[in-house]
């Protein structure tokens, strides 16, 4: 990887607060892929279920696809990119050459006070969720083991290695031979494999869950409970106040659905 020789002349203190500035610029940013990859598997259930929409709606479905896979590959080209300093894959680099850096003594300090007691056992069993490397004479001095971080480093580069060459090839950059295409599960695949890691290290940083609000159920479905076009909508709200559904003119509107029944 590129060497940070700035980042070396830190104290440990300094160099935890920019990791723990530099995940949560990580999080704030992944908040969007989140959001972006429920909404998008749920507008996929409603072109599952809706076999008519599946036959009328199949480019529109294609240009959603299209749009949502470009957005996630690009988050992830940028979280992944061995060239850009700030990326993710940068931080999980530097605390795998640092790793004295998150030890017990600095996760009890970030823990605060006991209270109560019980407490003492719940955050030792946290900080020892990791694999660590043990001082032999002083347990504040043990510190998250830095092949545990390599296994992950590893990993996310299995997982995502697919989408990502993909992205290099066709969207970041032009390829002469156009390699075959991705689906959105392996996407999907490499967007939760990202999440997963990001998720462990943002919680061992910051002491959060990371994360982002997420909509609820209802704020997911309800766009999709009414008919978007405006002649639509009119007819569908009368329907609903309790008169008769005006067929022929949903008909004419909903060319090929059967007729409304009473």
């Amino acid at each position: 990887m590129p060497k940070r020789d700035a980042r070396r002349l830190l104290s440990s203190d300094e160099r935890f607060q920019q990791w723990v500035q530099w995940i949560e610029r990580v999080d704030h940013e992944l908040r969007y892929l989140k959001l972006n990859s429920r909404m998008f598997n749920s507008m996929k259930q409603v072109f599952r279920y809706n076999p008519h929409l599946q036959r009328v709606g199949k480019r529109m479905f294609q240009w959603c696809l299209h749009n949502y896979a470009a957005g996630a590959a690009m988050s992830l080209r940028r979280e992944l990119d061995r060239a850009k300093s700030d990326a993710f894959i940068h931080l999980l680099w530097e605390i795998h050459e640092h790793p004295e850096v998150l030890s017990r003594e600095r996760f009890y300090k970030q823990w605060g006070p006991l209270r109560p007691e019980r407490n003492a056992a719940l955050r030792r069993r946290i900080f020892e969720l990791v694999d660590l490397t043990r001082h032999p004479t002083d347990e504040m001095r043990d510190h998250i083991d830095p092949s545990y971080v390599q296994e992950h480093i590893t990993k996310l580069g299995r997982d995502t290695e697919t989408v990502h060459n993909f992205i290099e090839q066709t969207i970041a950059h032009r390829s002469p031979s156009r390699p075959p295409g991705i689906s959105f599960a392996q996407v999907d695949k490499a967007v939760q494999a990202l999440m997963r890691v990001h998720d462990t290290y943002y919680g061992r940083l910051t002491l959060k869950s990371g994360g982002a609000e997420e909509f609820t159920l209802d704020s997911d479905i309800d766009v999709f409970t009414f008919p978007w076009d405006v002649t639509c909508y009119r007819l569908w709200e009368q329907y609903r106040d309790g008169q008769d559904a005006p067929r022929q003119e949903m008909s004419a509107v909903y060319s090929g659905l059967p007729p409304v029944a009473r």
